[in-house]
């Protein structure tokens, strides 16, 4: 695949509370999609024994090695200016000498820096294929719209969000216009995919998918504390402490002392390969939005593919977005009518999220 050719997130498209809130302290083994890192170091928090971060592309592991290895050696000030965060602004200079600080291994080291040098050394967390195609929309958007959905970053409560999408002060008609100008298939394919999206499966439009997904996330989610949607909206984080997991200090600092304890380790590889080659069976499986690009035959039997090689009550969460797979799951509990509501806290609102527990 096209899309699936270079470094595609550096912030991502998760949040990972959902597997961070259903992932057991002190399990023992957990595979999970690396992507940008950023969805693999929440799970430390919980203090596994081994972390296997699996990807197709060398690139998506050298970064979540930078991102292992800055929490583990740098304070949290520190991790947040090299990354970009906005609350601790840093220049490009001062950001090329916090990444000088790292010990990575040579070849990540190497690799990384000529990206980043290439790059202007700017903010990390938006040099991704994924981010700047956030970029990109939310000019769209702000073009359309103006400014008047960022009055949705400063609410605390709930509630007045609500109110607020429910009144005349929210430019209902502008904000259609814009969701049908990006929600639809042939801009997200143009904009992200390069020709390689996911077939959609999902009943309806995608617009009314979008309109219907924006509706729940207003009326679920503090915007303020959805960093997808600050990206969609102003383009760039203005609150990462309460949006981004890594963010926040206090898992920080739960993610850096278990780092003393958790062994991390990395695999270029697809994850159902990467699965069925350990030597110690799986507790916890964090598939991503992988089988909504595997091909039906694949999609349909990547649980009992990875089944012997789970232990008894394993674990597996997936996702789907416009295409989401339903797996054969003979030996498997699906339990996710069980966790609608956790589902409902993922504050990007972008996901489909299903749960498997082995039988």
């Amino acid at each position: 695949m096209a899309y699936f050719s270079n470094l595609n997130y550096t912030l991502g498209d998760e949040d990972t509370l959902v597997e961070h809130q259903l992932l057991p302290q002190n399990a023992g083994h957990i595979v999970a999609i690396a992507g940008s890192g950023g969805r693999i170091v929440p799970l430390i928090a919980k203090r596994p024994k081994i972390i296997t971060c699996v990807d197709i592309l060398q690139e998506q592991l050298d970064l979540t090695e930078m991102r292992v290895e800055a929490i583990r050696q740098l304070p949290f000030s520190d991790f947040m200016a090299l990354f970009g965060y906005p609350e601790y602004p840093v220049s490009t200079e001062q950001r090329q000498a916090l990444f000088g600080k790292l010990q990575l291994r040579q070849q990540t080291q190497s690799r990384l820096q000529a990206f980043f040098q290439k790059s202007g050394w700017q903010p990390i967390i938006y040099l991704g294929k994924f981010e700047k195609m956030l970029i990109t929309v939310s000019k769209l958007i702000r073009f359309v719209v103006g400014n008047r959905l960022d009055v949705m970053f400063e609410f605390d409560d709930l509630h007045e969000q609500r109110n607020f999408v429910k009144s005349n002060a929210f430019p209902h008609k502008r904000w259609q216009l814009a969701l049908a100008l990006f929600g639809n298939a042939t801009a997200l394919n143009a904009l992200l995919y390069r020709g390689d999206f996911p077939q959609k499966n999902r009943k309806g439009s995608t617009f009314s998918i979008y309109r219907n997904m924006f509706s729940d996330l207003f009326n679920q989610v503090l915007c303020k504390e959805s960093y997808f949607f600050q990206m969609l909206i102003l383009g760039r984080l203005v609150n990462a402490r309460t949006s981004m997991m890594e963010a926040n200090e206090a898992i920080y600092k739960d993610i850096k002392e278990n780092l003393t304890y958790t062994q991390v380790r990395y695999a270029q590889t697809d994850i159902v390969t990467a699965i069925n080659g350990v030597d110690d069976a799986v507790d916890f499986v964090s598939m991503s939005d992988v089988p909504s690009f595997m091909p039906d035959d694949s999609a349909n039997t990547f649980l009992n593919n990875i089944a012997p090689n789970l232990t008894e009550s394993g674990m597996v969460v997936s996702r789907g977005h416009l295409r989401v797979i339903h797996p054969d799951s003979q030996g498997f509990n699906d339990i996710s009518t069980q966790l609608v509501k956790l589902f409902g806290s993922e504050r990007t609102g972008l996901w489909q999220i299903q749960c498997y527990q082995k039988q």
